[in-house]
């Protein structure tokens, strides 16, 4: 803390200009044209209280006039001359007014002369230039901090865009998963054979199964010739002679024909079967607590793994939870150890491990945040769940 001794060995004058009001050295008629202001207006100098002040339209209050009154009229004003401050009533506030006076002149103290004793002590005291200067360091620490937010809003804005763009892949993958099922299900179509009875020439073909589905099979037992219906076109088409013999089922060791449990689970492939999928959280920025991003899996499954990287490193741990729900009221977390990314690092450090792996279709997931290690940024969490019919 500054003492006067200290500030007694600059020199930090005092200016001013102060007129005697005696021949050669006469007080300076002035002008002054101020803004009503907290019902008040500062001269810019002292006015000779011999002289007055004087207002177009105003009367001015002596102080006796003041003291009885104790208000001022919207026509009134009153003038401090020991200050220079011209009081009006407050209907005025606001207001520019054109004020005529005779100046003494002016006495301007610099800022280090202005103290405040902020202990018995008379040696230690604090000046108005102190907190000026105290002002500048603080404005300068600011601007710093508006730096590094303005930073960390654009690396949320990138961060947010590198997940859009994670986003429009993950589309895309997902429509070309859906074509690719659409394609693998005509291709078995195209291929499908189920076997019914023989009958003996075409003629009993076309009389024996009339309203044919797709795939049927029917060997003919006068030519051994295998005719299967084609939907698409609707006719029965020639495949084969195989006189009168059987085709066997397909195994892992020889081609043949499907089993009907075979071709059940052929049907029913889509981009639902057997898949693994992965739910991304990313978080720009991170608190402890609830995350506010919330999930939902349109699919039954179970939970295999979950890691978690973050963009921008910190100091100290970053704990994570992984909570479930089916009804947005309770909540339960699948980890029976948390999901830890430690002290200067990237990416967790894989000892989280689950306790609830098995959730059902339309669960929802959330993110609990325990712990964050300081200035941890970007931070994006995949759980990877295995998913089957």
């Amino acid at each position: 803390m500054p003492t006067l001794q200290t500030y007694l060995e600059y020199i930090d004058p005092t200016v001013g200009t102060w007129r005697s009001g005696r021949p050669g050295d006469e007080y300076k008629s002035r002008i002054d044209s101020l803004p009503v202001i907290n019902s008040k207006i500062t001269l810019l100098e002292m006015p000779s209280e011999s002289h007055k002040v004087m207002i177009s339209g105003f009367s001015e209050l002596s102080l006796d006039q003041f003291r009885r009154k104790k208000t001022i009229a919207e026509k009134e004003f009153f003038v401090d001359y020991t200050t220079g401050i011209v009081q009006f009533h407050r209907n005025n506030e606001g207001k520019t007014f054109t004020l005529s006076y005779h100046g003494k002149g002016l006495i301007v103290i610099p800022a280090s002369r202005i103290y405040t004793m902020i202990q018995k002590n008379p040696d230690v005291i604090i000046t108005l230039q102190d907190y000026i200067d105290e002002l500048k360091i603080y404005i300068q620490q600011l601007d710093l901090k508006m730096d590094e937010t303005i930073k960390a809003i654009q690396d949320a804005i990138q961060a947010t865009a590198h997940a859009n763009l994670a986003a429009d892949h993950a589309v895309l993958a997902t429509e070309e998963a859906i074509k690719a099922t659409d394609d693998a299900r005509k291709a078995a179509e195209s291929t499908l054979v189920i076997r019914k009875e023989p009958v003996d020439t075409f003629d009993d073909l076309i009389k024996a199964y009339p309203s044919p589905e797709n795939g049927w099979q029917v060997t003919l037992n006068s030519t051994a010739d295998i005719y299967r219906f084609n939907s698409q076109s609707g006719l029965w088409e020639l495949v084969g002679n195989f006189l009168g013999g059987s085709i066997p089922n397909a195994t892992d060791q020889q081609d043949g024909l499907l089993s009907k449990e075979d071709f059940s689970k052929l049907r029913r492939i889509d981009e639902k079967t057997y898949s693994k999928r992965v739910l991304v959280f990313v978080l720009p920025t991170i608190e402890v607590g609830i995350q506010p991003i919330i999930a939902r899996l349109p699919f039954k499954g179970r939970v295999i793994g979950a890691r978690a990287l973050c963009g921008t490193r910190g100091g100290g741990n970053t704990v994570i939870s992984i909570e479930t729900s089916s009804d947005m009221m309770n909540w339960q977390s699948i980890l029976a150890s948390n999901i830890v990314i430690l002290d200067n690092q990237y990416f967790d450090d894989g000892t989280g491990s689950l306790s609830n792996v098995e959730v059902p279709e339309n669960t929802l997931f959330r993110l609990d945040v325990l712990e964050v290690g300081t200035n941890v940024q970007n931070i994006t969490l995949e759980v990877m769940i295995e998913t089957t019919i």
